[in-house]
């Protein structure tokens, strides 16, 4: 292949990564992967940080109050548990590992640098935010779907409202990962390996992608 034909299809593939020309932070679906990065970082990984430890109390109280006359409180508050950990297991591993990559590799695109760090698979995050949502529906069963009894006390309807609030925003925040993120960063990860199969002269023709 020329290097001009080279470029072209390099060029295809930059156009596929669909970057906005003015990307906006607010607008997850047209920003920068740094940009979004961030927005999960500090939306979605700050409100699972803050909420998981509140909901898992109150589901503690909840067991220890309620539990000798309802058994499933004892397993929500198990399976509870479970996703906190599930999730701070994952979130520090996106955080110190996958999302700097990611990051790397979109300032790559305008420095030219061609690092050498995988092939932009997101298989094991992908399945546990598989298992993640797995979990929440086990939590929805449970909780016959985050309704409260007619007899409820006050702290198991907070409880159930969290719960519910939970379950929306982690949907969201695997949405944003699964479906904008890691599509993104795949063909970012691709570009970068045609770049460094081609070659150094190849960046003399950037203009041309």
């Amino acid at each position: 292949m020329s290097a001009l034909g080279a470029n072209r299809s390099i060029g295809g593939l930059e156009q596929a990564q669909g970057f906005a020309e003015n990307p906006s932070a607010d607008d997850p679906e047209s920003t920068s992967m740094t940009a979004l990065i961030d927005r999960i970082v500090n939306v979605h990984h700050a409100h699972l940080r803050k909420e998981l430890p509140r909901l898992l109390k109150l589901a503690d109280r909840v067991a220890e109050v309620h539990g000798p006359h309802d058994p499933a409180l004892g397993e929500l508050r198990e399976v509870l548990a479970v996703l906190k950990d599930d999730l701070e297991s994952h979130m520090i591993k996106e955080e110190w590992c996958v999302f700097p990559k990611i990051m790397r590799w979109e300032a790559a695109r305008s420095t030219g640098l061609c690092p050498d760090e995988g092939d932009g698979s997101f298989r094991s995050l992908e399945i546990d935010h598989r298992d993640a949502s797995a979990t929440l529906a086990r939590l929805r069963k449970l909780t016959n779907g985050f309704t409260a009894k007619a007899d409820a006390c006050a702290m198991y309807r907070v409880l159930l409202e969290g719960l519910a609030e939970l379950e929306a925003e982690l949907l969201q925040h695997v949405y944003e990962e699964n479906d904008l993120l890691f599509p993104r960063a795949c063909v970012a990860a691709a570009l970068l390996r045609a770049r460094a199969a081609i070659g150094g002269p190849l960046f003399q023709y950037r203009e041309t992608w």
